[in-house]
């Protein structure tokens, strides 16, 4: 991993919420499929990161997914994984996501 990608995941992981907000952005801007993974497992019940910090990683994942025009696979599972092991805010969030995605390609292809 790059230096930058490493110090946000361990940023991730610790307890101090202000530098949690950056890392969040820089991992979810990174094409690493492993940091997508460092962020569900923070963001996860079990995770370092308190409920705001959590929604904040997810709203960020969706804008993410949206900007690519719903074609990155990796952020999509990510959205997956928030559903199954994130607490009912960020199950929520992430729920709507996907929700997008899928009125999206609907729209798509009924423009074909």
């Amino acid at each position: 991993r790059e230096l930058p990608t490493q110090r946000a995941v361990e940023a991730l992981k610790s307890n101090h919420s202000p530098l949690q907000g950056e890392a969040i952005y820089a991992l979810v801007s990174s094409r690493d499929p492993g940091t997508m993974e460092d962020l569900v497992e923070s963001t996860s019940a079990n995770g370092t990161m308190d409920l705001e910090s959590q929604v904040l990683a997810v709203e960020v994942l969706r804008t993410y997914v949206a900007d690519q025009v719903f074609a990155d696979k990796v952020a999509i599972n990510a959205l997956v994984q928030f559903i199954q092991r994130g607490n009912e805010a960020v199950s929520n969030v992430a729920r709507q996501a996907l929700l997008d995605m899928q009125q999206f390609r609907e729209a798509n292809e009924a423009n074909l």
